[in-house]
């Protein structure tokens, strides 16, 4: 509660150096945080970090994604978490390196099972729509997931029980 009146205030750092800047912001030419890639080169979906002193983190895939914020370093906890969001017609089996519009990653659904060989770790697709989630997941036979399923995992090299039973 203290950080959303934080956030809701528009409160100084503690330098005083102004209010801190909580949304996510374009890739550009971003080095990756785990890996030190360039995060824009990459296929989607990629995730950023943005901590309390403002300054953001970018990363190339969900996964590293996953391992930065598992990370204690000198900036602390994340206070903001990014994910791309992926739009419907996106065509998840091509490497497409383009931006897409972000959303906070408790708010997005994600899934596993695509093929897609040039990603960072584990591929796994995001989503900020249930229905078109479920849908791709269908096509997979896998099913969606929230964030915090995605947390609970102890490694995202065996994913989470994301496979449909078979009647």
């Amino acid at each position: 509660m203290s950080l959303l009146l934080f956030v809701a205030l528009g409160c100084a750092t503690a330098d005083n150096a102004g209010p801190i800047h909580l949304e996510p912001e374009p890739i550009g030419l971003a080095e990756c945080a785990v890996c030190g890639m360039v995060v824009g080169e990459q296929p989607s979906p990629r995730g950023q970090l943005v901590y309390r002193d403002g300054s953001h983190a970018h990363v190339c895939s969900i996964e590293e994604t996953r391992a930065l914020i598992s990370e204690r370093g000198p900036r602390g906890a994340p206070v903001g978490l990014w994910v791309e969001d992926l739009p419907p017609e996106f065509d998840w089996a091509a490497m497409d390196t383009g931006p897409s519009d972000w959303i906070a990653a408790k708010e997005a659904y994600f899934v596993f099972g695509a093929d897609r060989p040039l990603v960072m770790g584990v591929p796994v697709l995001t989503f900020g729509d249930r229905d078109e989630a479920d849908r791709v997941a269908d096509s997979l036979g896998t099913r969606a997931v929230s964030w915090s399923e995605v947390l609970r995992t102890p490694t995202l090299e065996i994913p989470i029980e994301t496979h449909k039973e078979k009647p």
